[in-house]
């Protein structure tokens, strides 16, 4: 569960299925529909942030090669910067198919919204809700050992595509398990784990249930793929954040928000060595 609120904007047509899968997951996310430059206008950002907890971002959602949120998004972020809002846009990669004045919107915005929006993710392919999701509750989910807005924006100026996944499992092994399953996604993302300047990895679990043996196991697995260095210049940035969550149960859960540079590989690509998929 949650324990603070956060803003999501779903701007367009492309924002609402993602806006409808936030919605299904029940957590403690308000989600707003724009559906058009009017409705977009009418928006008190101002007001409708009031009772948003300092430091949380003010949410977009959007298709920037869409007509109406290449117009759109910009002008809520300026009008979310002039507010000294904290903001985070999620935004969908052109795709190489898009016909011309597509991509010409979709580059005229991504470039706007770089400029004004304080963490810009950018997917490759649709909009996923559940991305969104994920990313969410790393950020707004309070913790022993809290990853925020900063440490996205930190990970974000690293080169490379930006991926996240989570993974859940139960048992004897479950923090190896977990953690496993959650890197055998981002490998199937075609991203080069063992060299990604940059990792987010977000831990929960039970305060009746999750040891410091299980976060040290989940941490030892990470760094035997990608060893950190300290440093803020450093190469690799890797920030780990615990959240005490009673609803898991006898669950642990890992997300990890990955970005780097991708494999020249098939999306069927084997399964990361050790993962398992017996226990969900």
């Amino acid at each position: 569960m949650l324990d603070r609120s956060i803003k999501v904007l779903a701007l367009g047509p492309a924002g609402q299925p993602s806006a409808a899968t936030l919605s299904a997951q029940d957590k403690h996310w308000e989600i707003i529909s724009i559906p058009d430059l009017l409705a977009a206008e009418a928006l008190d950002l101002k007001l409708l942030c009031l009772d948003s907890p300092q430091g949380l971002p003010l949410v977009l959602v959007a298709d920037p090669g869409d007509e109406m949120s290449s117009r759109v998004a910009p002008h809520l972020a300026r009008k979310a910067r002039a507010l000294a809002l904290p903001t985070l846009a999620l935004l969908a990669r052109p795709p190489a198919t898009a016909d011309s004045d597509y991509q010409r919107r979709a580059r005229w915005a991504l470039a706007a919204l770089e400029e004004l929006v304080d963490a810009p993710v950018v997917l490759n392919g649709h909009l996923d809700g559940a991305a969104l999701g994920h990313l969410l509750e790393m950020l707004s989910t309070g913790g022993l050992i809290s990853l925020d807005l900063n440490d996205l924006r930190r990970l974000l100026r690293r080169p490379g595509q930006f991926v996240i996944a989570a993974a859940e499992a139960h048992g004897p092994d479950r923090a190896l398990q977990a953690a496993r399953r959650v890197l055998g996604s981002l490998a199937r993302e075609n991203l080069d784990l063992s060299t990604a300047p940059g990792l987010l990895v977000h831990i929960s679990g039970s305060i009746a249930t999750l040891t410091s043996d299980e976060y040290n196991a989940i941490q030892e697995e990470i760094y035997s793929l990608r060893p950190d260095d300290e440093g803020e210049d450093s190469p690799a940035f890797i920030k780990f954040g615990l959240h005490m969550n009673d609803a898991l149960g006898e669950r642990l859960q890992v997300i990890i928000a990955a970005i780097g540079p991708t494999l020249d590989r098939v999306k069927s690509s084997p399964p990361y060595p050790g993962e398992s998929h017996g226990d969900r």
